[in-house]
């Protein structure tokens, strides 16, 4: 069940648990009884809860999440403890930056769907092995093709659609769709005929004549510490009132995760570190 180990900026540690209690009780009272919050700010972290589904799906879509809560009158000591930590956490970006209908998702995901969705799992092992290689495992056994090492280095585009695609090792031509999962700010090193995928910026592109790609890119920094005596006692901590996030405890290291990090990725290593 949900359990989390928070500490303040003077050291001292809260924790967040889901009680014994039948779902959602328990995941109501397990927020009641989160002490960094005052009680009446609890309870106004409650009250939100509860109201989540008085919002359409089309109000959300014109609020941020910082205009969201206030409207729902959380606090700036709520907003500091609770909702900041979530929200970066799980978004990757500001509250005055992120969408409230796609953030009222996620909550409803986390905390209306049963006691399982707020559990946090931790896996044993790495990406590589907790999830590529079964996803490419499934893909041959499901008559696909999985090739590795083969850059992409041009799109030929014509009438509105992608004809063929050359690579560092040969050129392909028979397909029905094309699906790219290249990050959008790399778009702009593929050579295109006809068209650049992401010319004029700020205006309707060709590929999507209806949407503005005027996007931006949110880093995630983690730094990994060796310690000479880690003192840590749980696996893994969340920190408020920080620009980190995470501290996730390796024992003879720790991992700092921080999201929304754009202002501190260049940053040297001395100055991370005091940070």
């Amino acid at each position: 069940r949900l359990g989390i180990n928070f500490a303040n900026d003077k050291g001292k540690l809260f924790r967040l648990e889901a009680t014994k209690l039948f779902y959602p009780l328990n995941l109501l009272f397990g927020l009641l009884n989160f002490e960094a919050l005052g009680f009446i700010n609890r309870l106004s972290l409650l009250k939100f809860f509860l109201r989540l589904y008085f919002y359409s799906d089309e109000d959300l879509k014109k609020l941020t999440v910082h205009q969201w809560l206030l409207l729902e009158g959380q606090n700036e000591e709520i907003r500091k403890t609770f909702w900041d930590f979530l929200e970066i956490g799980a978004l990757n970006t500001g509250t005055s930056k992120a969408s409230a209908k796609v953030f009222s998702d996620i909550l409803k995901q986390i905390f209306f769907t049963g006691s399982k969705s707020a559990t946090i799992i931790l896996p044993l092992q790495g990406l590589s092995e907790s999830y590529c290689i079964e996803a490419q495992t499934f893909i041959e056994n499901n008559g696909g093709v999985v090739n590795l090492s083969e850059q992409v280095l041009e799109l030929e585009v014509g009438d509105g659609r992608v004809t063929k695609i050359i690579t560092s090792k040969r050129t392909i031509t028979d397909f029905d769709f094309v699906i790219s999962s290249i990050p959008w700010f790399t778009f702009d090193k593929l050579q295109t005929s006809e068209i650049n995928l992401l010319t004029s910026a700020g205006k309707p592109r060709r590929f999507l004549p209806d949407i503005n790609l005027d996007f931006e890119h949110s880093s995630i920094l983690s730094l990994h510490i060796w310690l000479h005596k880690n003192y840590l006692a749980e696996e893994f901590y969340g920190l408020i009132g920080s620009p980190v996030q995470w501290v996730f405890n390796h024992h003879d290291h720790i991992t700092i995760v921080i999201s929304d990090a754009n202002d501190i990725i260049e940053k040297s290593k001395e100055e991370l570190f005091e940070m």
